[in-house]
Parts: C-alpha cells; sequence; structure tokens
C-alpha cells in the first residue's frame, strides 16, 4: 500500500486503488494506524475528496482500477460516519454531504450482506462460475 522507493525511482500504487483499499480499512483501524500503514491520513486531506467521491458511484461511474463496488465504499462510508475516531474528518463529511446531495440516506445502507461470511471461500454466490 505504501509508496516505494525502488532504485532512484519513486513508485506510487494507483490512486484509487489506494483510496479504496483506505476507506475499505477505516471502520476497523484507528486513524494513527492506518496513517502508519499509508504514510498519511487520506481522510483529513480535503484535497482527495472527489477521488474518494469517484468511489461512491454517485454519477453512475466508477474508476476502471478500483478494486471494489459502490455498495462497498457506501458501506464503509455509514460505518465512518457512525464513528467518533473518523466522523470528523474532512473527507468523510465531504462525502456524507454529497450522498446527501443525492437524496441517499447512509442509515439506509444494508451492512448484513457487505458483512455476512460467504461460506469458507468468503465470495458471494453471484461472483462463483459454474464448473466447465
Amino acid at each position: 500500500i505504501r509508496s516505494h522507493y525502488v532504485g532512484r525511482s519513486f513508485i506510487q500504487p494507483n490512486r484509487d486503488m489506494r483510496q479504496f483499499v483506505y476507506l475499505a480499512l477505516a471502520p476497523f483501524l484507528s486513524p494513527q494506524h492506518l496513517q502508519t500503514i499509508f504514510g498519511q491520513d487520506l481522510l483529513a486531506d480535503a484535497t482527495l475528496s472527489e477521488g474518494f467521491a469517484e468511489l461512491l458511484e454517485l454519477d453512475g461511474h466508477r474508476p476502471f482500477e478500483c478494486v471494489g463496488a459502490a455498495d462497498e465504499a457506501r458501506a464503509a462510508l455509514r460505518l465512518l460516519a457512525e464513528s467518533e475516531d473518523w466522523q470528523k474528518h474532512s473527507v468523510v463529511q465531504s462525502l456524507i454531504q454529497k450522498l446527501s446531495d443525492h437524496a441517499l440516506d447512509l442509515s439506509e445502507i444494508d451492512l448484513s450482506m457487505l458483512l455476512h461470511r460467504h461460506g469458507p471461500h468468503r465470495i458471494p454466490s453471484e461472483f462463483l462460475c459454474a464448473p466447465q
């Protein structure tokens, strides 16, 4: 997740993937712990609000490189909005406002399917392929 130095080149992970992973981990880790992992607190940087907003797919489009679905990003945001550690972060507040502007209510986001264990492999049935 962290940026790495390879030789003398600075390699930055894909922005969308990095932001999605940060958003997905945030409800389960403290801001300090994520800052240690990522080298900065991404949800405290207001300049990143638009990139995080794209993950919510409010305009019907999400970044191609993103590793997660919009409902997963919205569920993470719901958990962050309920967390005393995260709810005052500028990006979290901005995203809550964007959802409100699109007439979406965080309290209506169903967490049960996303936090439900899907068998020993944890893959939801709609993503399993039938044997050929």
